[in-house]
């Protein structure tokens, strides 16, 4: 699953290194105006994912926040890495905008998820490293593995 979706999206960013720059200013405005709300956002995706533990911690340089919800499916590791694509139904879960784990962005330099099976990364810099025509990379776009 995350090769093929890792593939995809490299296809696409190599094509238009440009739209991949536009959407880094998206994802910058996001996080800005949900900066005093990363972890109100964080704690609804953990309620959304019908958990019934929570956890932030810090360890050494590192924010770990973790929940025991459900597992990521391949359509919500598309709606993190889209703006406003989430799968949620208005009234039937908290977070229905699919942009408040964008908040995230202006806590961290890389992103890692781990949830079942799945195990990737979101870096800036490994995105840059993969697309060099781009100016600017979003953080929360292209997963590393």
């Amino acid at each position: 699953m995350l090769e093929e979706i890792r593939r995809s999206l490299l296809s696409e960013a190599r094509l238009s290194p440009q739209l991949l720059s536009d959407l880094a200013g998206l994802e910058s405005y996001v996080a800005e105006s949900y900066d005093s709300r990363s972890f109100i956002e964080l704690l609804q995706n953990a309620d959304d994912a019908v958990s019934s533990s929570f956890l932030v911690k810090k360890f050494r340089k590192y924010l770990i926040i973790a929940n025991n919800g459900n597992v990521f499916t391949k359509l919500d590791l598309e709606a993190i890495r889209r703006s406003a694509a989430s799968n949620k139904q208005r009234g039937d879960s908290i977070g229905y905008r699919g942009i408040g784990f964008k908040s995230v962005v202006g806590l961290a330099q890389e992103v890692h998820i781990i949830s079942g099976e799945l195990e990737t990364t979101f870096s800036k810099k490994l995105t840059l490293t993969d697309v060099p025509d781009a100016t600017k990379v979003p953080l929360l776009r292209i997963p590393h593995p």
